[in-house]
C-alpha cells in the first residue's frame, strides 16, 4: 500500500504537546505512559485516527498520526481532556489542574520526505536527549510495540516497512547521519 500525499488538506500530522510541569506526574514510575496509552486507545476507538508513531518524553510528547482535521478539528484537545481526567482519577486529590500547557502544535506533513524526517525525529528524540543509546530501547515509545517486543495498549500502524526490514529501518533510525535511503510503502 503506497502512502498518498494529495495537494488538498494533508492527512498526516506531527502533534506535539507539552507538560505544564517539569515532567509528567508519574512519569518515572511508568504511570504517565499507562495513562497516555489508555487515552490514545479511547480516542482511536471513537475517532477516525491512526497512530503512526508515538514517543512520551519526560515533559512533552510527539505523535505522528493520520487524521482528517477538516472533519474533526478538536480531536487533540479531546485527547488532552481524557489524559487530564485519567490523571485526576489515578491520583485522586494529589493532582490538581491540567497536565498540559495551552499550546498544542499540530504540524501538517505534506510530502514523503517530510514524513520520513518526522518519523525519524520522533523515534530518535530519546536518543538525542541521552535517555537511551538506541531508539528501540526507549520504554515510552510505540517503536518497541511495533517491533513486537512489548504489548501496546493502543493501535500503532507502521507504514515504514519496519516489520519487513527491521534491521534496515533500525540502522536508519539509530544513525543520525543517514537522512533517507528508501521509499515508503
Amino acid at each position: 500500500m503506497k502512502m498518498k500525499f494529495l495537494k488538498q488538506e494533508p492527512l498526516f500530522y506531527h502533534v506535539i504537546g507539552c507538560c505544564y510541569f517539569d515532567h509528567w506526574p508519574g512519569f518515572y514510575e511508568g504511570v504517565a505512559w499507562d495513562i497516555f496509552s489508555e487515552a490514545m486507545d479511547d480516542v482511536q476507538d471513537e475517532a477516525n485516527l491512526t497512530t503512526r508513531s508515538f514517543v512520551l518524553m519526560n515533559n512533552h510528547y510527539h505523535w505522528l498520526l493520520n487524521h482528517d482535521f477538516t472533519q474533526d478539528s478538536g480531536i487533540v484537545e479531546w485527547f488532552h481532556e481524557l489524559v487530564n481526567f485519567k490523571y485526576l482519577h489515578y491520583f485522586q486529590a494529589d493532582f490538581v489542574g491540567h497536565a498540559f500547557q495551552q499550546e498544542i502544535e499540530i504540524i501538517p506533513i505534506t510530502n514523503i520526505k517530510n514524513y520520513q524526517t518526522v518519523y525519524k525525529y520522533i523515534y530518535r528524540n530519546p536518543v538525542t536527549a541521552g535517555l537511551c543509546e538506541k531508539a528501540e530501547n526507549y520504554p515510552y515509545s510505540s517503536l518497541a510495540g511495533v517491533l513486537g517486543r512489548t504489548q501496546l495498549d493502543f493501535k500503532c500502524e507502521d507504514n515504514m516497512n519496519l516489520l519487513q526490514s527491521p534491521n534496515f529501518i533500525l540502522e536508519w533510525l539509530n544513525n543520525e547521519n543517514i537522512i533517507s535511503k528508501y521509499i515508503l510503502h
